[in-house]
């Protein structure tokens, strides 16, 4: 149990997804996910690395949600070779980030990078093993509204690279364990939640001390289940120009976008560093000001 994540998405929404996606007939797995249809393959994998990394659980705040909105998404990044924090990882969201038109809001997303020829163990029952043929990748957002999941999933074969802003036209995509095929609404929703957590993954990796770890606060209830204080990632993060708690924005203020700028260093500067030029917020002029410069 999380201490101090009222203004986020409840964590237990995430459990549920990943306890669905792992009790997927398991009667019906012989080492051999042919058993299984597409979808459950692929989520029962997806889930069982996850957890089997302790399902390693961030809290994005939202100063920095909207700072990752507001700057503007990097060149297509190569996800196979792409160095990440987490081979499985999960952000919860704080709410009233990301809605759907009309099924809720999307509360969390996951992902798993799966390697081919790796032997993945299911956590629940350690003697089904599961292997893939090819790298692929996969994100799951969950909807509150139904609580169903969108899912999308990316092989090399397919493409070899994610592109933050659009991607449509490859993959596979399915609703929940479903292979029923995600309206425009629910494309919308899922490409916003990848394109803004590959953009906190950036942030990660260019900035690691944004990251504010939780852990163990030495409190447990009768039934002794234990109380965590959360891995936040960027708890204290101001963008440029931003007025501080209960200040508010101005109506005149708008947002100067951010972007991903890859920087040249080391020997011969032949090595190339995506650095993050951070977006911010600026004061509009007055209507006094500008007639003044006018004339």
């Amino acid at each position: 149990m999380y201490e101090g994540v009222g203004a986020y998405h409840s964590p237990k929404e995430l459990a549920t997804d990943l306890l669905g996606a792992l009790l997927l007939s398991p009667q019906k797995v012989d080492g051999n996910l042919r058993t299984l249809g597409l979808p459950d393959q692929h989520a029962l994998v997806a889930a069982s690395l996850l957890v089997s990394l302790q399902v390693p659980t961030f809290f994005v705040a939202r100063s920095l949600l909207e700072a990752v909105a507001q700057t503007q998404p990097p060149e297509p990044v190569a996800w196979k070779d792409m160095h990440l924090p987490f081979e499985a990882v999960a952000f919860v969201f704080p709410r009233g980030a990301l809605k759907h038109t009309t099924e809720g809001e999307c509360g969390f997303l996951w992902y798993s990078r799966l390697r081919g020829g790796t032997i993945y163990r299911h956590p629940l029952i350690p003697r089904r093993t599961f292997e893939i043929e090819e790298d692929k990748i996969f994100f799951r957002a969950g909807l509150d509204g139904s609580l169903g999941s969108l899912m999308q999933g990316l092989t090399e074969s397919v493409t070899p690279t994610i592109q933050a802003v659009d991607l449509s036209g490859s993959g596979t995509r399915y609703r929940g364990v479903t292979t029923e095929l995600l309206n425009q609404d629910d494309e919308a929703i899922l490409q916003s939640a990848i394109s803004l957590s590959l953009g906190v993954l950036l942030v990660m990796l260019e900035r690691p001390q944004i990251i504010a770890f939780g852990g163990f606060t030495g409190k447990r209830t009768k039934g002794g289940g234990e109380f965590w204080t959360p891995n936040i990632i960027g708890r204290t993060y101001r963008p440029a120009g931003h007025p501080g708690e209960g200040g508010g924005v101005s109506p005149r203020m708008y947002w100067r976008r951010g972007h991903w700028r890859a920087q040249a260093w080391g020997e011969r500067y032949s090595l190339r560093k995506v650095i993050w030029i951070e977006p911010s917020l600026v004061a509009a002029e007055s209507d006094s000001e500008q007639s003044g410069r006018g004339a």
